[in-house]
């Protein structure tokens, strides 16, 4: 089991060639695009950075994809006020759970790069994370009015 709920497959390592910017396989000695020389050291940094990128993205998309619970939580929320209010706890629980992905994200990777997707990344981990709040405030709400008026 990963100690980092974050962590993720192995990525083939890649980096950019300083000169025109393709992206070349690590351990790449010269850029087959316009044969410059790669230095090692500039190799390591790069891939470094290439993974960095894409463990950030591809854990923000996971995170997203998350949103549709989040739909779904808050219609479950309305038919168990309506219904079978007793619920709305366990409801609430689960969405408050959610908070963590978010949360874990932003404090990992929100200023780990410069990256302009790592960038989109942390806007659309602080939008999720504003609707996963907004979500929680809707099912407490629902929590109380049930509690206190019941």
């Amino acid at each position: 089991m990963a100690k980092d709920s974050f962590e993720t497959q192995a990525i083939t390592p890649t980096i950019l060639c300083p000169s025109c910017g393709e992206t070349l396989l690590f351990g790449d000695t010269e850029c087959r695009f316009c044969k410059t020389t790669i230095d090692q050291s500039y190799a390591e940094r790069s891939a470094q950075s290439q993974v960095l990128v894409t463990n950030a993205v591809k854990s923000a998309n996971l995170i997203h994809s998350l949103r549709n619970l989040l739909y779904f939580l808050l219609a479950m929320t309305v038919f168990a006020f309506l219904v079978d209010p007793p619920y709305l706890e366990v409801l609430l629980v689960i969405s408050v759970l959610n908070l963590i992905g978010p949360i874990g994200w932003l404090r990992k990777y929100r200023h780990a790069s410069d990256h302009p997707e790592v960038v989109k990344a942390a806007k659309d981990m602080r939008i999720e994370l504003y609707l996963w709040l907004g979500g929680i405030a809707l099912q407490t709400i629902a929590l109380l009015v049930w509690v206190f008026y019941r």
